[in-house]
């Protein structure tokens, strides 16, 4: 090999390993958990201004990997104390590769949310503490270039998504009122180059009219194509569903589980 080339390859490396080591640097000692915390907090009390949040500690890594672990977030009504959000634990990992290149795999893991969810009329309790949209625009010039950054992240990477224990209490109406409870929700390589796989694992239990109540475990294993439903605006997507352990109140006998196959495409906009 030419001894010119070389030295304009050995060049480039100890160039981007200077950028690589001094973005090293720069990030493990000027971002910090304090620093991490006061800024969830005061991005979630604009978003959330009727909200009152409470955020327990916040524990950073930086190496290979940035991880990122939040525990405890309790997020109430200002007013009436309801409680909305309570969390018990969330984190996310994404690699060094990801932050510096804009690609890479990260993960994203939810523990034990139990969310509060009340219909009030044509509103519901979670409105009642979101941010106005009368300052939208001001806000879509001021957060312009870390929307822009963050969309060339997820674009060029696939995240993995895990949700544990999801309890949402619900209230729609007088007789439509229940909990959902979902044991697992996983998605793997979401992202706009490659398939997705979904999984859920979930207990719903339904009250009907008349005091009556439907319960069932649910099982769901598929496939969806983002990317192309992105690109053309076609969804491709494959579910096999089980669903088992179904009871119904004035139902004295065993109900079988029920196994179902689902393809779905969706039609072209040409069509």
């Amino acid at each position: 090999m030419n001894s010119k080339i070389k030295i304009i390859i050995i060049s480039l490396v100890l160039i981007f390993s200077g950028l690589v080591g001094g973005a090293y640097f720069y990030v493990s000692k000027n971002i910090t958990p304090e620093k991490i915390k006061e800024l969830t907090l005061s991005n979630l009390k604009e978003q959330l201004p009727g909200a009152e949040t409470t955020l327990g500690e916040v524990d950073f890594k930086f190496g290979a990997t940035l991880t990122v672990n939040f525990k405890l977030l309790n997020i109430k009504n200002s007013k009436n104390k309801e409680v909305l959000l309570n969390l018990e634990n969330f984190s996310a990992k994404i690699p060094l590769w990801a932050i510096l290149m804009g690609g890479g795999t990260i993960d994203v893991k939810i523990n034990s949310p139990q969310i509060n969810f009340t219909k009030k009329g044509d509103s519901n309790n979670w409105l009642e503490i979101v941010k106005k949209s009368q300052n939208a625009n001001n806000d879509s010039i001021q957060n312009n270039n870390s929307n822009k950054y963050l969309v060339g992240l997820i674009a060029g990477s696939s995240v993995n998504f895990l949700l544990n224990d999801l309890s949402i209490q619900y209230r729609l109406d007088k007789s439509n009122n229940g909990v959902l409870k979902i044991n697992k929700f996983l998605v793997k390589d979401l992202g706009l180059k490659t398939s997705s796989a979904i999984e859920l694992n979930s207990n719903f239990n339904v009250n009907l009219s008349n005091q009556k109540k439907l319960s069932f475990h649910a099982i769901v294993i598929g496939e969806l194509n983002l990317s192309k439903y992105i690109l053309t605006k076609e969804l491709n997507s494959s579910f096999v569903i089980t669903l088992k352990d179904i009871k119904k109140t004035g139902v004295d006998f065993k109900v079988p589980s029920i196994g179902s196959c689902l393809l779905y495409t969706s039609p072209s906009p040409r069509d």
